[in-house]
């Protein structure tokens, strides 16, 4: 039997693996699955928006939000065997943070910081990671359903 190109670790749904490695080729695999974690990203960006518009993380400019809302969805950058599908932080230049700043407050506001010598450190008000572990087991669910269709759908094209 053919061996899966994809590891699904994630989902570790032994029967979706042994039905994605009878697919065959990996490009044809990963026509299985990329549709699948593009609609995953798609579900979990409305949950990162509400993070961000809502407290303790209440927008102070909206720049954030906004530059958020305005970034797409997208494959991940392509390597051999790993597949994804994300959005990205914004830019400075869609923040409005000169260049030559050294700071990106995305990452601040998300880890935390420490202000200076002496000061105290700002706490971390993560607006990612929540949108994906308070749904972390639905959305897993959902993602293999979807590679399940696309298993399908690829099969059906031999």
């Amino acid at each position: 039997m053919p061996r899966a190109a994809i590891d699904i670790s994630l989902a570790g749904d032994k029967e979706l693996l042994k039905q994605l490695a009878n697919l065959g080729k990996p490009s044809t695999q990963k026509k299985a699955v990329r549709p699948a974690l593009r609609k995953s990203a798609k579900r979990i960006k409305p949950r990162v928006l509400a993070n961000l518009s809502g407290s303790p993380v209440s927008p102070k400019t909206g720049r954030l939000l906004a530059a958020m809302a305005a970034e797409k969805i997208h494959a991940l950058t392509r390597s051999r065997g790993i597949i994804g599908a994300g959005f990205d932080l914004p830019n400075r230049e869609s923040l409005g943070i000169d260049p030559s700043d050294k700071y990106f407050y995305p990452f601040a506001v998300e880890y935390g910081h420490v202000r200076g010598a002496g000061k105290s450190a700002a706490p971390p008000h993560p607006f990612i990671r929540p949108a994906v572990d308070d749904n972390r087991e639905q959305e897993l669910n959902l993602i293999a359903a979807d590679i399940g269709k696309g298993i399908i759908k690829q099969a059906a094209k031999k």
